[in-house]
């Protein structure tokens, strides 16, 4: 009679006077020990030249209940059997499969060594940037099991569940991914890269660079309101040196009062604090400070509530927080919009940034406007050209600080700095 349901839960966990074998089909069945321990069981006959009929009866575990369920258990051994006609022996495949997941190295592992080998030496905010993301995805989900093991439908649900609430994350982290499968390709850890040929667009990510710049008319109401808004004067101070300099927001956000040399006039930008640093190689930006800027720069320290930082959070000596600087533009457009009668699409710090290199190039070469930005210049120029264009780029600040002063008077009329001299 064939196994049931209804019989294996009456004797699972059961005492029983001696151990035995209940059968069901297909040479499988199932064996009950004294303790109502219950193991599905496969027998099958296999070759041996040391029994006197050439074969040996081999009972062949297949799994335990419940942890198997009868139907699983079924379908089970008639696999293995099909692999017994095929003349292989159920105990080697299964030994083998055994000792190569032991060899397996598991996600965690990558992870964390490509993190601790490659990611902290060459990438800078490494552990809020990728481990923290890494650790709550892709360790949190899938750390224990090997990495051969996670299949590409695997990876996708992950980064679409991802992509749902952060699709910048989402991408972030499949570039990560496919690094580390890289990495370990090429160190023989495992044999496949699932996500090698797999691109943002395909998770749905389109991206569109950014291409906002303030026109001049819209930068004289944004002057205008940085002078007329209640917004704090610190704040004020930093969107317009912002828009000055050109430079990134947590390259002036993070300023020390030892980044600047009034002496030699040059504001240097720390490796710590710039991009085109790297661990292997550090990297300064400098930047000069012309006459005409410094009261700025003055009145910024002097506004500081700190010895070391030239902004501060409200009321504090911390160095001001990274997300401070995110709502600066939208209280601009609010102010402008409501007391100035002008409405000023919507902008980020950034497009500051943009706007300053697109005026420059009508100021300057275009390697100097690069080293204003704090770009390396690439190729040969970055290989061979150590100048550091400090003369050059004052010249263009001044012509630039100039400008900013003609566009808050009238917007529509661009005085260059030697017209305004021979005005003055």
């Amino acid at each position: 009679m064939a196994l049931t349901d209804k019989f294996l839960k009456t004797a699972l966990n059961k005492q029983h006077e001696k151990r035995f074998f209940k059968s069901d089909r297909d040479s499988m069945g199932a064996r009950i020990s004294t303790t109502g321990t219950i193991t599905f069981q496969l027998r099958y006959r296999w070759p041996n030249p040391t029994k006197s009929s050439g074969y040996e009866q081999v009972w062949f575990d297949l799994g335990n209940y419940p942890q198997m369920s009868l139907k699983q258990a079924r379908e089970d051994a008639i696999k293995w059997k099909r692999l017994v006609k095929e003349g292989k022996d159920p105990r080697i495949i299964k030994k083998t499969a055994i000792s190569d997941n032991i060899n397996k190295v598991t996600v965690r592992y990558l992870v964390e060594q490509w993190f601790n080998t490659v990611c902290a030496v060459e990438k800078k905010n490494a552990e809020k940037l990728y481990k923290q993301p890494l650790d709550k995805y892709v360790i949190g989900q899938f750390g224990d099991l090997p990495w051969d093991d996670v299949t590409l439908q695997g990876w996708l649900k992950m980064l679409e569940q991802v992509k749902a609430k952060y699709p910048i994350r989402s991408d972030q982290l499949l570039t990560s991914i496919k690094q580390i499968g890289k990495w370990a390709i090429k160190r023989n850890l495992v044999d496949e890269n699932p996500l090698q040929n797999i691109g943002s667009r395909d998770l749905g990510i389109v991206k569109v660079p950014r291409e906002r710049t303030l026109s001049n008319t819209e930068l004289h109401h944004v002057i205008r309101a940085l002078d007329e808004c209640r917004m704090s004067r610190k704040n004020a101070l930093l969107v317009y040196l912002l828009l000055f300099f050109g430079c990134r927001t947590q390259e002036l956000r993070c300023a020390e009062r030892s980044h600047f040399d009034f002496d030699k006039m040059i504001w240097t930008v720390p490796p710590e604090l710039n991009k085109v640093s790297r661990k292997e190689k550090q990297t300064v930006i400098q930047r000069p400070i012309i006459d005409e800027i410094k009261p700025y720069i003055d009145a910024a320290f002097n506004l500081s509530g700190s010895n070391t930082y030239m902004f501060t959070n409200e009321n504090s000596e911390q160095m001001m927080g990274r997300t401070c600087t995110l709502p600066l533009p939208r209280h601009i457009c609010n102010y402008s919009k409501k007391h100035l009668g002008f409405i000023i699409d919507d902008f980020t710090c950034h497009d500051l940034r943009r706007t300053a290199r697109t005026n420059w190039s009508e100021l300057t070469q275009p390697h100097v406007s690069e080293k204003m930005l704090g770009h390396k210049l690439g190729g040969v120029f970055e290989t061979y050209d150590k100048h550091s264009y400090l003369a050059e780029q004052a010249d263009a600040y001044k012509k630039w600080f100039y400008r900013l002063e003609t566009i808050k008077v009238d917007p529509h009329k661009i005085v260059h700095i030697d017209d305004w001299r021979a005005r003055a």
